[in-house]
C-alpha cells in the first residue's frame, strides 16, 4: 500500500508503519483523527485488525496476540477486554 499511496501523490512522511500492533495502529490513529475523519482498517481475518476500531471507539481492548483463528468476531470474544497475559495461547 505505501509505494500506491506514494505513487498517488501522498508524501512518505504522511505514512506511518504500526507493524503487526493493533495497540500501536490504535494509538496512532487516535492522535491523528479528528471528529469527521474516516479510516479504512484492512488486514487479514486471522490478524483480527477490527480490535483497532473497538479502541477508537472506546472500548477497553485488552488482546494482543499476532494471529488468531478463531471463529467468532472480536466483539463476541471474551479475551477482547480480558487480554491473554499469563494465559496460555495455542495455535
Amino acid at each position: 500500500y505505501a509505494t500506491g499511496a506514494s505513487r498517488g501523490g501522498l508524501p512518505k512522511d504522511a505514512l506511518i508503519n504500526a507493524g503487526r500492533s493493533a495497540f500501536k495502529a490504535a494509538e496512532v490513529l487516535r492522535d491523528e483523527l479528528g471528529p469527521d475523519d474516516v479510516v479504512l482498517i484492512k488486514g487479514r481475518d486471522n490478524q483480527k485488525v477490527e480490535r483497532v476500531a473497538h479502541s477508537l471507539m472506546g472500548r477497553s481492548v485488552r488482546c494482543d496476540i499476532d494471529f488468531c483463528d478463531a471463529k467468532v468476531v472480536c466483539a463476541e470474544c471474551p479475551m477482547l477486554e480480558r487480554g491473554w497475559k499469563g494465559k496460555r495461547v495455542v495455535i
